[in-house]
């Protein structure tokens, strides 16, 4: 086979442009791998059980104990702001949020990158008010909704993924963006896909202004609520953002 290859490799390499096509059909296939990688990582995570909670393939943080003031908080958010459709992404396996007591006519979408935990959540708890679709927060447009709530997740991205984040939020036609948040976390620093540590999103490198308010979540991990408005005049002024806008301008 690999013989086979390289003979079909060498018969393009002598035809018009052959060089070049066979430059971009390298560049092409690593961009895929790494378009991809984070999707095969997670989904390899829920297969295996990752976390090893024994409630929830989504970790320790989607249990009803640890989620038990959040829920109440949320609750009281949600009334109070007159929510009526919620974006939960990344939703993991709906342990904890299908024990939330939505306002009467609330709908819900629930964003997962593992397409196994899109179907099973779908075939289990999708109703008119509640569906499940598949969702890569970090390149995929978001449907409309009035807030997304994206808990428990960027502590698992680097920089880079954190910042293909954001930009998902500002491309969208959200308001409001719900994140978990460190604020006693001193310094951030980059990890690699998938690992995690605590992230403080009022300190560098992503400097976001003073959220509108803070959900208690447990612990030191908090639920920040910004604006769309305030993060877009706050990123103008961050040198780190724009130099990784223009980096990515073409991606």
């Amino acid at each position: 086979m690999k013989f086979i290859k390289l003979i079909f490799k060498k018969l393009i390499e002598i035809l018009p442009l052959g060089v070049f096509f066979l430059k971009m059909y390298k560049e092409f296939n690593i961009n895929r791998a790494k378009k991809f990688h984070h999707k095969n990582l997670f989904t390899s995570y829920y297969k295996t059980n990752y976390w090893g909670c024994a409630e929830s393939f989504s970790g320790s943080g989607s249990t009803l104990l640890d989620t038990e003031v959040f829920r109440t908080d949320l609750c009281e958010f949600l009334d109070r702001r007159n929510v009526r459709l919620w974006l939960d992404a990344p939703c993991g396996d709906y342990n904890w949020a299908k024990y939330v007591k939505r306002p009467k006519g609330l709908k819900y979408i629930g964003g997962e990158i593992v397409d196994t935990i899109v179907s099973i959540n779908n075939k289990k708890y999708s109703d008119k008010f509640t569906r499940f679709i598949s969702l890569d927060i970090t390149h995929d447009k978001l449907p409309k909704a009035d807030i997304w709530l994206c808990r428990d997740c960027l502590l698992h991205f680097s920089y880079d993924y954190i910042f293909k984040s954001i930009l998902t939020f500002l491309n969208s036609e959200i308001p409001l963006w719900l994140v978990s948040t460190y604020p006693s976390c001193e310094r951030n620093r980059d990890i690699a896909m998938g690992d995690d540590r605590e992230v403080n999103l009022e300190r560098g490198p992503f400097s976001f202004p003073a959220p509108l308010e803070y959900l208690k979540d447990g612990g030191p991990r908090v639920i920040g609520v910004w604006s769309k408005e305030s993060l877009t005049a706050a990123l103008k002024e961050n040198q780190e953002w724009q130099e990784w806008l223009r980096k990515n301008a073409n991606h």
